[in-house]
């Protein structure tokens, strides 16, 4: 509580509002002591005992309007905040502090915390939302002491789904087997092509590796034209300059990207054969989808068609490119975000998804 701000106050209520006890003197509340608890120089927060003087002279009058805690206001909008900012090492200290979000504190990586309170934060913690702390995955505020904080306010805590890739393409180096969308139409021999290691399709499938931080590519063990298995290589079909598969800054999957892509290319010949790779990605119903598709009679670099949806052999047969023959389950993962994880008291703002 404030103390009041005209008429008497008594030793009681000085004890009672800066949690003391026993015989003390006026003397013992000079602000800075170990009662009235100063800031920390690292502390950019106001005190709300700012009025109490450090030294010289001191009076009941002095602690009119006064509280025992520190207090920030966020007025500026913070990606993924460290409550401890607004304290310093004072947020270790055993004092009341106060927390007022006017603005949005927002996490937009995976698996991340928009507001941590970290492991040693100490002191009864109100934290008053009226703007927004929202995540897109991970937790919108994490308690990670043994202190319960208390949460009210007019504002919203949101929690949100965030797609990303895979864990195992997730690392430089980091692989999976799929199947392509399409393949092997319109030619004689039928021609393959394939990864030792990947079960499934017998001929059509392949190793897809991260072999950089930009850069994503076909891996092969068999390659069949015109009869002859040409064996095993590699195509980079996204490096930092061309995407199929949109990354951020940080090389995390972006799923905020809109953009249609698509990839045309290929490697190997013989006979009246010619591989051909291709790989697509574009938004259908609000979410990214994947094609990979590959024939033995080069088409490129007409084959697939971003707009058509579709995967052409000119002059022999087209297959199109749906959600239903799309490899999005192979590459992407929906990351799960959650309002808040360790122990609160939550009274005020909403809770709510968005």
């Amino acid at each position: 509580m404030t103390l009041q701000a005209s008429g008497a106050i008594s030793f009681s209520d000085l004890r009672t509002e800066y949690a003391s006890s026993g015989s003390v003197s006026l003397g013992s509340y000079y602000r800075g002591g170990g009662i009235v608890r100063g800031n920390s120089g690292d502390n950019p927060s106001t005190n709300l005992s700012a009025n109490v003087p450090t030294s010289g002279g001191i009076s009941m009058g002095s602690f009119y309007g006064q509280k025992r805690a520190f207090k920030y206001t966020e007025s500026t909008n913070r990606t993924n905040k460290e409550a401890s900012d607004y304290f310093g090492t004072d947020s270790s200290l055993d004092y009341p502090k106060e927390i007022v979000i006017s603005s949005t504190v927002t996490n937009n990586n995976q698996n991340g915390v928009a507001l941590n309170f970290a492991s040693n934060w100490d002191g009864d913690t109100t934290l008053t939302v009226n703007g927004t702390i929202r995540s897109y995955s991970g937790f919108c505020i994490r308690n990670q002491s043994s202190q319960s904080i208390t949460v009210d306010g007019t504002g919203s805590i949101r929690k949100n789904n965030k797609d990303a890739l895979v864990t195992a393409l997730q690392s430089v180096n980091g692989t999976v087997g799929l199947s392509f969308s399409a393949g092997g139409f319109g030619g004689a021999s039928g021609g393959g092509v394939r990864h030792s290691s990947v079960a499934g399709n017998a001929n059509f499938h392949f190793l897809l590796k991260r072999s950089a931080t930009n850069t994503f590519r076909f891996e092969w063990t068999y390659n069949e034209c015109d009869y002859a298995n040409l064996g095993g290589g590699t195509e980079n079909f996204q490096t930092a300059a061309a995407s199929v598969i949109p990354l951020d800054s940080s090389g995390n999957y972006d799923d905020t990207n809109t953009n249609t892509y698509v990839y045309n290319g290929g490697t190997g010949a013989a006979g009246r054969d010619s591989r051909d790779f291709a790989a697509a990605s574009k938004i259908i119903n609000g979410q990214r989808e994947f094609w990979f598709c590959t024939n033995n009679k080069r088409t490129w670099p007409t084959d697939i068609d971003g707009s058509a949806n579709a995967y052409t052999q000119n002059g022999h047969a087209s297959t199109g490119l749906s959600a239903s023959n799309s490899r999005r389950s192979s590459l992407i993962q929906t990351l799960t975000g959650d309002h808040t994880s360790g122990t609160f008291s939550i009274s005020g703002p909403t809770l709510t998804t968005g």
